[in-house]
Order: C-alpha cells, then sequence, then structure tokens
C-alpha cells in the first residue's frame, strides 16, 4: 500500500543555523544604520545677555542661582528622513519663543505648557525643517534661581528595526506553506476551544454594541459601568468556563473561584481608590500623564515616574475606553484605575492555578504518584488557598504597577515549567516574551531571567553529562536559547536602564533601581545587619497582629518576620476586634505553613528532575528581597508585594511537603487539620475585610 505524501516543505527558505546568523547580521547592520542616519543635534551654544556665548550639551543646567532675564540656545540640527520631528522640551523656566532657520515657530505653533520645568511639553517641527542642516534657536526666560533646558529627540527609532524585520522575514518564508501552517493551527485552537470562543464572540459584540450607544447616547455615567461591567464580564466568563471543562476537578474549582470573583467584584465597588496602595499620588499622577500625552514621562518628572510604563498605558488605554466623550468626572476615573487592576489580578490568578493545575496533572500522569484521595485533598487545599490568601482583597484593586508584575510573573513561570517538561521551543520563547514584558511592567521582572539562566544551564549541564561531550561543542539548541535570553536581557536593560545611566554620567548618586530612594524618609530606615536575617521573634508574630513599616515594636527590623507578615496583610491594619483576633489566628497558622514549606523544600530536593523550577522561583525570589534589603535599608523595599508571585512556588512546596508527611497518617490529617483551619480563616478573613470596606 502507497503511504500518504508528506508536505515536508520548509516553513523558512534557510536552514535555522544560517536563519540566526542572518537575523544577527541584520540587527548590527540596522543598528549602525540608525546610530549614523538618525537625527544629531550639535554644536549647541548658550548665550547670556551681555556675555560670550558657552557650549554646552542636553540636558544643561546653570548650577547656580542666576539673574531674571532671558537665555538663548542655540542648535545645529541634522535632519534626515528618518527623524519623526517630534521633541519634548524641559525648559527652566519658560520657553519665549522657538525659531527654525530664523522663522519664528510660535507663531504657527502657540506653546501650551512652556513653563512645564518638570515635565515640560512636545511639539512637531517636522514640516518646518530642510533636509539636512537646520538652525533651531530656543529663547528661554529665567524667573528665579537655575536656569537651564533640555530637548530631546522623541523619534521611535526601533520602529525602522522592527518592520526591517517584519519584512526580512517574509523575504526568507516559504509564504504558502506559511499560511497553510497558519491556518492549521487556528483550525486547531478553534476545534479544542470552539465553546469559549462563541461565548468571547458574543460578549465582544456585545461590547461592539455598549460603544455605538455610548456615541449615540452620550454623556450618559450608566455607559461607564456598563462597559466597565462587560469588560470584567469578558476575562471572568472565559476564565470561570476554562477552569470548568479543563481543570482537574473542574466543577469544585470553578465553584470556588467564583466565589472568588464575587468577592473581588464587591470589593471592587465599595474599596475607597487611595486605599491600601503604595505611593497612590505618584501613580495616579503618571497615569494621568499617559492620558495627557500618550508618551512615557521623564523618570525626574514625578515621584514613580522611573517605573517603567507598561501598566500605566494600560491603565490610560482603559480609562480612554471608558470615557469615550471625555465628559466623565474625576471618581469614574479613580475607580477605572481600579477596575484594570482588578482585571490584571483576575488573570494573574487564572494563571497561578492554571500552573497548579499543570503540576499535578503532571504528578497524576506519574508512575511515582501519591494516593488518589491524597492528591485531591491536597489540589484542592493547595488551590483554595491560593484563591483565599488574606492579602488577595488589598491587592486585587490597588492603584500601582505591581499587579502587571504578578501576571506575568505568573504566566512566564506556568510556560517555564512548560518548557522544562517538553523541551519544546515554543514554551520557551513565551516564557521570555512574558519576562520582556514583565520588566516593562516593573524591573523586578529581572528575576524572571535570573531563574530561566539558571534553568537553562542546568539543562545545558545535564545534557553535556550525560552525552559525554566537551562543553565547547553541546547541542546547538542550547546556543540559541542562550543568545535569545542575552538578546532580551540586552534589550530590558538598555530601555530600564539607558535614561538612568545618561544621569549617571552627570550625577554620580543615581540610584539605577530604585530612583526615588534618595527621597525616602528616614523614619523607614531598618537594620540591614546579619541579625535582621537570623532573628524571628514567633511569640510576637503570633502576639501582634499586624506590622508596621516605621514602627520598630511591630518586628519590620526582622527581615523574615516583616516579609512573613506582609505576606499576610501587607504592612496596613485593621482595626476591628473580630478582624485582630483572626490576624493573630492566621499568624499562628502560617508558623505551621512555613514548616511544611521547609519540608516540602527538602522533599524536593530529592526529585531535582521535577521540581528544580518550583526549587529555584523560590530561592531566587527570596535571594532578590535579600540582595535588596541590603542595597536598600528601606522597610517598604522589604514588604512582600515585591516577591508577591513567590505564593505559588511556595504553594507547590506546600502540596510536596504533605506528600512527604502522607507516609504517616497522623502526622498528615495534623497537616490537613491545620492548613483547613488556614483557608477557612483565611477566607473569613477576607469576608470580613470586604464588610469593613463596604
Amino acid at each position: 500500500m502507497k503511504k500518504p505524501m508528506r508536505d515536508n516543505t520548509k516553513i523558512f527558505k534557510l536552514n535555522p543555523k544560517y536563519l540566526v546568523l542572518l537575523f544577527s547580521v541584520y540587527v548590527v547592520i540596522s543598528v549602525l544604520f540608525i546610530y549614523n542616519f538618525k537625527a544629531e543635534m550639535t554644536n549647541i551654544k548658550l548665550h547670556k545677555p551681555g556675555s560670550s556665548e558657552l557650549n554646552i550639551s542636553f540636558p544643561f543646567d546653570s548650577q547656580t542661582d542666576a539673574p531674571k532675564d532671558t537665555y538663548s540656545y542655540h542648535i545645529t540640527l541634522k535632519n534626515t528622513v528618518l527623524f519623526s520631528g517630534k521633541l519634548h522640551i524641559i525648559p527652566d523656566d519658560c520657553v519665549e519663543e522657538i525659531k527654525i532657520n530664523d522663522k519664528v515657530l510660535t507663531k504657527s505653533q502657540p506653546l501650551t505648557n512652556n513653563c512645564d520645568c518638570i515635565n515640560g511639553f512636545y511639539i512637531d517641527i517636522k514640516k518646518q525643517l530642510i533636509n539636512g542642516t537646520n538652525y533651531v534657536q530656543i529663547k528661554v526666560k529665567n524667573n528665579i534661581g537655575h536656569f537651564g533646558i533640555n530637548v530631546i529627540d522623541k523619534t521611535f527609532y526601533e520602529k525602522y528595526i522592527i518592520w526591517g524585520f517584519i519584512l526580512l522575514m517574509l523575504f526568507t518564508m516559504n509564504i504558502n506553506p506559511f499560511l497553510l501552517f497558519l491556518k492549521r493551527k487556528m483550525l486547531l485552537v478553534y476545534h479544542g476551544h470552539k465553546s469559549i470562543i462563541k461565548i468571547i464572540s458574543i460578549q465582544i459584540a456585545a461590547l461592539t454594541i455598549t460603544f455605538i450607544m455610548t456615541y449615540l447616547l452620550p454623556n450618559q455615567p450608566i455607559w461607564f459601568w456598563c462597559l466597565l461591567s462587560q469588560f470584567l464580564l469578558l476575562i471572568a466568563i472565559p476564565t470561570t468556563f476554562s477552569i470548568y471543562h479543563n481543570f482537574n476537578f473542574g466543577k469544585i474549582i470553578a465553584s470556588l473561584w467564583t466565589v472568588m470573583l464575587l468577592l473581588l467584584i464587591v470589593n471592587l465597588k465599595y474599596l475607597s481608590h487611595d486605599l491600601f496602595s503604595y505611593d497612590y499620588q505618584g501613580h495616579l499622577d503618571y497615569v494621568n500623564y499617559m492620558v495627557s500625552y500618550g508618551e512615557a514621562p521623564l523618570s525626574s518628572g514625578g515621584w514613580s515616574f522611573y517605573h517603567p510604563s507598561l501598566y500605566y498605558r494600560f491603565a490610560a488605554l482603559f480609562w480612554n475606553l471608558l470615557d469615550t466623550n471625555n465628559q466623565l468626572p474625576e471618581a469614574f476615573f479613580f475607580k477605572s484605575i481600579q477596575a484594570s487592576s482588578l482585571l490584571i489580578f483576575i488573570l494573574y490568578c487564572y494563571w497561578s492555578l492554571k500552573t497548579i493545575d499543570f503540576v499535578f496533572k503532571k504528578l497524576i500522569a506519574s508512575h511515582k504518584k501519591p494516593d488518589k484521595k491524597v492528591i485531591k485533598t491536597v489540589y484542592l487545599l493547595t488551590t483554595t488557598a491560593f484563591l483565599a490568601w488574606p492579602s488577595n482583597p488589598m491587592t486585587s484593586a490597588r492603584v500601582g504597577n505591581d499587579v502587571l508584575f504578578y501576571l506575568f510573573f505568573a504566566m512566564s513561570i506556568y510556560f517555564t515549567l512548560k518548557w522544562w517538561s517538553t523541551d519544546q521551543i515554543t514554551p520557551f520563547l513565551i516564557a521570555l516574551l512574558c519576562a520582556l514584558l514583565d520588566i516593562w511592567s516593573k524591573t523586578n521582572g529581572f528575576i524572571l531571567l535570573g531563574i530561566i539562566s539558571i534553568l537553562l544551564a542546568y539543562k545545558y549541564l545535564k545534557y553535556i553529562q550525560t552525552n559525554k561531550i566537551l562543553l565547547g561543542i553541546a547541542n546547538l539548541k542550547y546556543l540559541y536559547k542562550f543568545i535569545a535570553i542575552i538578546c532580551i536581557s540586552a534589550i530590558s536593560s538598555y530601555y530600564t536602564f539607558g535614561e538612568r545611566f545618561e544621569h549617571y554620567q552627570k550625577d554620580p548618586n543615581t540610584r539605577f533601581v530604585v530612583s526615588n530612594a534618595g527621597g525616602l524618609s528616614n523614619r523607614l530606615l531598618v537594620d540591614r545587619g546579619w541579625q535582621s536575617f537570623t532573628t524571628f521573634d514567633v511569640e510576637k508574630f503570633v502576639k501582634i497582629p499586624f506590622t508596621s513599616s516605621i514602627d520598630d515594636n511591630k518586628g519590620r527590623n526582622s527581615f523574615w518576620y516583616y516579609l512573613a507578615k506582609t505576606s499576610l496583610f501587607g504592612e496596613f491594619q485593621l482595626h476591628s476586634s473580630f478582624t485582630i483576633f483572626l490576624a493573630h489566628s492566621l499568624s499562628f497558622l502560617f508558623l505551621f505553613i512555613i514548616i511544611i514549606i521547609a519540608i516540602g523544600l527538602i522533599t524536593a530536593f530529592y526529585n531535582l528532575k521535577d521540581n528544580f523550577p518550583t526549587i529555584v522561583s523560590t530561592l531566587v525570589m527570596l535571594a532578590a528581597m535579600i540582595f535588596f534589603r541590603i542595597l536598600y535599608p528601606y522597610s517598604s523595599s522589604s514588604d512582600f508585594r515585591y516577591i508577591f508571585p513567590c505564593i505559588l512556588p511556595s504553594l507547590l512546596l506546600v502540596a510536596l511537603g504533605m506528600f512527604s508527611l502522607a507516609r504517616n497518617r497522623a502526622l498528615l490529617f495534623i497537616s490537613y487539620s491545620l492548613f483547613i483551619a488556614f483557608v477557612g480563616i483565611a477566607f473569613i478573613f477576607q469576608l470580613i475585610f470586604i464588610f469593613l470596606v463596604s
């Protein structure tokens, strides 16, 4: 019988190793091309009244007080085809006039915010420029104190690299096989998730109708709540459906998930926007800036402006979607930011549960699995503990970029575990992409690159050991992955620390990680000596319900005490007598949870092949917090919120610990009892918290 013909046509025309080489050469050439053909501001001179001109560079600050007068800056600007013409000007104090090639620009473009010496203003001068050399003159009036200016080219030159990359991809691709491959994949996804796709389609259609109604009947606050509800349902319904049909014990988990969603939505309704947030006003100013300008601000422009911009872009976009006619009151703006955080938090919870489910599915499929009843009980307890975690209501609707960091961290961990178990390239690349987005959300995302690098290095060394080959001639697939990590690290470092490095060249006291650390109150300073890492007052941990970032008597000088307490309740305090009782109980029970985590960690080392990612994730996050405490000894920098995703691998270690205790029925019964008590009291704490908020 004749075998059916296989379609051996390759998607790419070149061998993968030549393809990698080609794209590497392209990146180098394109970077050099842009470096040579981008716009340049040279020969910058300052003209002081009654004195000779002075050669300067941007940013410029006089460093000393100067008389009230007008100062003129002359710039030679090389215009290129790549230059967008958009400039960001930050004057000290007021721009009075801008001339381009002796023509006054301010007559045709009246200036706004021209006296904003903190964030400045944006201006487009492309139409006024000629090809080649142009002469720009900016007159700035100094009202008092120092004088100066900064002019920044806001052209997004990287878009040319991206477009060139896409064109090169198309050039090296066999288009028809690629389209067939894409069609097969899409059909596979559709047939595998047909019901969810139909539900999402109906929801999108309903959302579209609501958007149309906001334009037909504008300025109606009801549309804000309709849109907000539909966006929440757009996330809530498909995730619930997915859990119900795809997870182990789906009916039970979907029921618990639904309860959590209802609690968090009620919490969103009643929780004030300025409660349980860190640097609230700074984050609010950042979102406002993004709404107004659509550009990431200078890190020096506000208290929280040093953060990467992704969360603030999303919050601004979400507000623009809800406020379609730009007429809603400010209170709606606050609620929309909280709602955007809740949407992200729900997705974070979903991907975390998906990770727990993935780990347990692997365990159920393995030969060395515990008793089925034990697996089911531990799985349900682990999942319920995650959903009932005491600090979830505080975190879910918080104004701040932490929550987006949590989401991409959880997603990256999920795909890292998939790559670890399957050794496929696709989940590895998705994990790296999530790591890149995580760094764009918050600098803490660099922890993920450390985790993935350690795991890859371990796999690489095991491969060498197993195949008994020399270090330098290992399989090319590892080389590609190391190159991918290096590229992601380089891109992330450039965009995260580039501006700070420029500031460092002017000011050696510039802080690279937490730019506003120099402005923190001395009241937040804590001990960073060895004793802060070797002490843990168990009695105080139970007796004192909540901790404080400014009160030494509430344990903040003990690193482990403060980390454990903030993992449960943050650094916030509730004054209801019943919540205080619950906090005492949870603190007591949490000590036993820590013991089970320790047992799980020891157990994990006996099966490194399966548990190494969980071990590395937990230990690297804890190591990062210790390093952070030493580098920035402030209580606000020692808060568990910086490694909040650590709850996920910690609960996986709890599961391993309980599996280990399952050998002794008495110990298993005790661990069950303590854990059920912890989960039950945590759930009651959430209910009381939401009741107090409402």
